[in-house]
């Protein structure tokens, strides 16, 4: 279950020699708490966005969340120590440059990396 989570529990139970049940309990009791649970958008079908990530310092981490909700497909904002780590499904990489040049220039972030993975898989 370590890679795949949807390998049945009599699977789990018959390569442990748990029960199907003990392995059920142990799944919903202890690992699922420490799991995020999300739920994916893209309007035009996964394949159809590129992907970028963005290293982000600012002030304004709230109103930058709550910018990037308001994107049509699905964003990943991870707050770090100093910094957010965003993860961008995007239509084309031109529009991000713009729009973290833009927001540098207008004060909301202090300084950004964008990093355009070369291949996705």
């Amino acid at each position: 279950m370590k890679n795949n989570v949807q390998i049945p529990f009599s699977t789990v139970a018959e390569e442990t020699g748990f029960s199907s049940i003990t392995v059920k309990k142990y799944f919903y009791e202890t690992v699922l708490p420490y799991c995020n649970i999300a739920h994916y958008f893209f309007p035009k079908g996964y394949n159809h966005y590129s992907q970028a990530v963005v290293t982000i310092e600012t002030d304004f981490e709230e109103g930058l969340v709550g910018a990037f909700s308001k994107l049509p497909c699905t964003t990943y904002v991870f707050p770090l120590e100093e910094e957010l780590l965003v993860g961008i499904f995007h239509e084309g990489i031109q529009d991000v440059m713009f729009t973290m040049k833009k927001l540098e220039e207008k004060g909301f972030i202090k300084k950004h990396l964008l990093l355009v993975p070369l291949y996705w898989e």
